[in-house]
């Protein structure tokens, strides 16, 4: 028997190690690829091609998934793709060596996240947390803040070939946890999807529109991202800062989790969704004017104000703008959107900006996107208004398989 307890801690730790994945990936990958002495051309388009496979790719794998009849099996095989196609990258000489690296982890990799989201949100699944799926993704956070802890401080020791093996490891775990979750904890594949159903979630006006001002600042945000722990190591910023620098910004994302549902009946989707884009155009100002200082400590504390208000709230408008049987291809196509198209186009047009003009005009123009997508999707896109959406309080005795 599995108790309510047991199934929060299951997920708890798959959302606690499934974001050390995504802290070594976006932190310390392209800081190694550029000491291995490729440009930035070379790493925008590896980080494009990654993103690219995710925009073909991942809204199929989100479709296999919806018709699975063992979602935590198909979870477990996409973790494995990852760790694998990620290690390979170590032994990469050129960028025709990298080009299929990044094909298969986009492929494996990109899914991952929208994927658990989507299972979190099954009925027995957020009743067994007080806080819903805020009270799963906190821990995600305090997960991306340990392993910046960790992996930094072992790669300022022995070198940043050690972000291989942690990654690998990780997935191990992740794959052990991903094996028991209970079936009969989520919902049932349905069988009689179609291909088609990709094409039925774009036909909808509402979900379309705010797949495409998200499209926007995802665009920005990935060009900044992209080239920011190389940013960070050209004002002086050693690999345990760099690591370290997650610690107020995951504080924060901690706090504005645990709230994610008061906030949302309180304010709606779309105020939090612009105001966490705006918060993100400020921070990236900021940063372009700063050294090696506390204050950089204190400006990067805004990327978790800004990512958790945005991050909540689009995962919950996503889940209420689609039928529950698409509700996992939906999580994937949003997750793509911003992790894939976007961050293709981002790391490809910051990648050549880098190389031509230099960091500080990635960090300024690319950084302001974010905000102008906000206020466009909160003109353009309809949200439930603040207070009409009340989720649902967590059941009594939860799930018992």
């Amino acid at each position: 028997m599995l108790t309510p307890r047991k199934l929060e801690l299951r997920f708890i730790n798959l959302y606690f190690w499934m974001f050390w994945l995504q802290c070594i990936h976006g932190t310390y990958l392209n800081l190694f690829l550029k000491r291995q002495g490729f440009s930035g051309t070379d790493i925008g388009i590896t980080t494009s091609v990654f993103a690219l496979t995710g925009v073909l790719v991942t809204p199929f794998i989100g479709l296999k998934f919806d018709r699975s009849s063992n979602r935590p099996a198909f979870l477990v095989g996409l973790t494995l793709l990852a760790g694998i196609s990620f290690t390979a990258y170590s032994q990469a000489s050129s960028l025709a060596h990298l080009i299929p690296m990044a094909a298969v982890l986009g492929a494996g990799w990109l899914a991952l996240i929208p994927l658990l989201d989507s299972l979190t949100f099954s009925k027995a699944v957020t009743s067994a947390a007080r806080h819903g799926y805020g009270g799963y993704r906190r821990w995600g956070s305090l997960g991306f803040a340990v392993a910046g802890l960790v992996v930094g401080f072992l790669a300022w020791k022995l070198g940043l070939w050690v972000i291989f093996p942690c990654f690998l490891a990780c997935t191990l775990i992740i794959a052990s946890l991903a094996t028991g979750i209970p079936l009969q904890a989520i919902p049932a594949g349905d069988r009689t999807l179609k291909l088609s159903a990709v094409l039925d979630l774009l036909r909808l006006p509402n979900f379309r529109m705010f797949l495409l001002t998200l499209l926007l600042a995802a665009t920005g945000s990935s060009a900044c991202w992209s080239f920011r722990a190389i940013y960070l190591d050209s004002i002086g910023v050693p690999e345990l800062a760099i690591g370290a620098l997650w610690i107020l910004p995951i504080m924060a994302e901690v706090g504005c989790f645990t709230l994610a549902r008061p906030l949302v009946e309180r304010w709606g989707t779309g105020v939090l969704i612009t105001a966490g884009l705006l918060v993100g155009t400020v921070r990236w100002w900021l940063l372009s004017f700063m050294t090696y200082s506390p204050w950089l400590f204190i400006t990067e504390t805004l990327h978790g104000v800004s990512f958790a208000l945005f991050y909540a709230a689009a995962v919950t408008f996503v889940q209420r703008e689609v039928p529950e049987r698409l509700r996992g291809t939906a999580q994937v196509m949003f997750f793509s959107t911003i992790m894939g198209l976007g961050a293709s186009l981002g790391a490809f047009l910051g990648g050549r900006m880098y190389d031509e003009v230099g960091m500080l005009p990635v960090l300024r123009i690319a950084g302001s996107l974010g905000g102008l997508a906000g206020v466009l999707q909160m003109l353009l896109v309809r949200h439930v208004p603040a207070r009409r959406f009340i989720p649902p309080a967590p059941t009594v005795g939860g799930f018992q398989g």
